[in-house]
């Protein structure tokens, strides 16, 4: 199952400040004496059962909804906030709408995982009305696109806070600290699903570790 779809360019890696492993969850080799990772990449799905899951503690996982649109990062620092894709894209002028993350995390330093998405006229998250976005480079019609197709982040995951990194804590205290700051930011942040694996996994999901 794919996370997410990236249109926006060839494949540009990033440098490795972080590996995914086979659960998908993103690591680092960042200690505390070392600088906090820069340039993260989003956390991919990958395919998976979900038959173990009643054996795992419920702390350590989480279903999700799926959205069509792109994955991103949004690294927010002094009230400007630099976006780009899994691959590496900047995406930052695309989405100039998006700058007010920064000016909503003014007081903080963050880095987010998330998903740019456009609604359609029913509320729903359309990818194909994503697509009138991408690719454009003139900023009046850039601006133009941003009035007929407004772009929202949708936040996953909290990867580093006002300077510390998170990427060793478990999901449920990511999770935390980005509900507590969303409550206070406006930051938009999809609920939880609730149930077991069948319920949840009706439609399209994913399972964050």
């Amino acid at each position: 199952m794919v996370d997410a779809q990236d249109q926006e360019g060839p494949e540009r890696p990033l440098p490795h400040t972080e590996s995914e492993g086979a659960s998908g969850s993103a690591t680092s080799e960042a200690t505390d004496e070392k600088p906090l990772p820069r340039d993260l990449k989003p956390m991919l799905a990958t395919l998976g059962s979900d038959r173990n899951l009643d054996t795992m503690p419920t702390d350590e996982w989480s279903f999700e909804g799926k959205w069509d649109g792109i994955r991103a990062i949004a690294e927010v620092t002094d009230g400007k906030v630099l976006l780009h894709s899994r691959t590496g894209r900047d995406l930052t002028a695309t989405y100039r709408e998006l700058a007010s993350i920064g000016d909503a995390l003014a007081d903080h330093e963050a880095i987010l995982d998330g998903e740019i998405v456009t609604l359609d006229p029913s509320g729903v998250t359309s990818f194909s009305a994503l697509q009138n976005r991408s690719g454009l480079r003139k900023k009046t019609e850039i601006d133009a696109a941003a009035q007929n197709y407004p772009a929202e982040l949708y936040v996953f995951d909290l990867l580093q806070l006002d300077g510390s990194s998170l990427l060793r804590h478990p999901y449920t205290d990511r999770r935390r600290a980005l509900e507590e700051l969303a409550s206070t930011t406006g930051l938009t942040v999809p609920p939880r699903l609730e149930g077991d694996a069948p319920a949840c996994t009706t439609g399209m999901s994913t399972v964050r570790p």
